[in-house]
């Protein structure tokens, strides 16, 4: 007789229960501050609910980095046509490069290019990671970081401020670092936003914070949106946000957890940076 016992087959998995366990020790590693500072227990569920956060935001984050991105090298490629005709040597001109403080010179990026053979500017500009583009940027021609930074209403430093953080935040993402707590890996240097960037008051060793956590990555995209883009764009991408935060909140089911949580990764301020 058959025996029509329906036994579970050893293959069988939940991918999304096995990826969060796998990866458990990511939050355990880089949040454990929050556990620490906030005094609330290391239990499953916090975890995983931490976890499904930091996934969520990623996937909110990172379509709207490219469209920034995207926004940015249109922008220097039609301002390159303008000021250099067309010219690609310049973009090998000594010249017209700043000294820097990284390691490798922004000059290098070209150094494989056929300059007599070579692709158009936007093929060029396009063809760079968001982290090529952003180190060339800002020690390239100052005419294009006036400029641009003028024509969308933001001080210059403030501007390459945002664009810094937000470099940093896509190689959270690109390499599945937690975003929640953010961290300047590759340069190892601590990063903070600048004072003028903030319309509201904030001490600058509240800035310091907020630099790092989740909190300053949310703001500075909604500034980018709001001064690249429209109000729009801007509202559409917190109401992402707010969707996530809301999830989060029931996901962790424990409202002053819950709390404490937002207040760590916010401090006072989580009206404000969500505020359009």
């Amino acid at each position: 007789m058959e025996d029509k016992t329906k036994k579970k087959n050893s293959f069988d998995y939940d991918l999304q229960k096995i990826d969060a366990k796998h990866n458990l020790w990511r939050i355990e590693n880089d949040l454990d501050w929050i556990f620490s500072y906030g005094k609330i227990e290391k239990n499953i569920d916090t975890k995983i609910s931490l976890y499904w956060l930091d996934i969520n935001l990623k996937n909110i984050f990172f379509p709207w980095i490219l469209k920034i991105e995207r926004e940015l090298k249109s922008y220097f490629v039609y301002l390159f046509k303008i000021k250099f005709n067309n010219d690609l040597s310049n973009l090998v001109n000594p010249l017209n490069y700043k000294k820097t403080s990284f390691d490798k010179n922004p000059i290098d990026i070209w150094k494989n290019v056929d300059f007599k053979q070579a692709k158009t500017i936007d093929e060029l500009i396009f063809s760079l990671t968001f982290g090529e583009f952003i180190n060339f940027f800002i020690t390239f021609n100052s005419y294009f970081r006036i400029t641009i930074s003028s024509k969308i209403n933001l001080k210059e430093a403030v501007f390459i401020s945002y664009l810094k953080c937000i470099l940093i935040l896509r190689n959270a993402v690109a390499h599945n670092k937690t975003v929640i707590k953010i961290k300047d890996e590759k340069n190892n240097k601590r990063f903070s936003l600048k004072k003028a960037s903030f319309d509201f008051e904030i001490s600058k060793q509240e800035i310091d914070i907020i630099s790092t956590n989740v909190s300053g990555s949310i703001f500075v995209i909604k500034k980018l949106l709001l001064h690249f883009d429209s109000p729009a764009k801007a509202k559409s991408f917190i109401s992402e946000i707010q969707k996530g935060f809301a999830k989060f909140q029931k996901e962790i089911n424990n409202p002053i957890n819950y709390l404490k949580i937002i207040k760590l990764l916010f401090l006072n301020y989580f009206q404000q940076i969500l505020k359009i």
